[in-house]
């Protein structure tokens, strides 16, 4: 039961740090938009996209392993 407590505590805590990055994200890429020098806006949108792919190759990565492991079992 007190694992479940804590589990439920880390990830309220992680969504509300993810919540302040974001609005910080969003002041930093409002306060670049009218100077072109800056890449700010295009580093944000890849580290976005990069944080968003990689969940996916994790349980891709994952699903590969235990597939070829469950083969392996068959074969045998």
């Amino acid at each position: 039961m007190k694992r479940w407590l804590a589990l439920g505590a880390l990830m309220i805590w992680a969504t509300a740090v993810g919540w302040a990055q974001c609005a910080m994200c969003k002041a930093a890429a409002e306060s670049n938009v009218n100077d072109p020098s800056t890449q700010v806006a295009a580093g944000i949108n890849d580290g976005v996209i990069y944080l968003l792919v990689m969940p996916y190759l994790l349980v891709a990565g994952a699903g590969v392993v235990w597939y070829v492991r469950f083969r392996e079992k068959k074969k045998a």
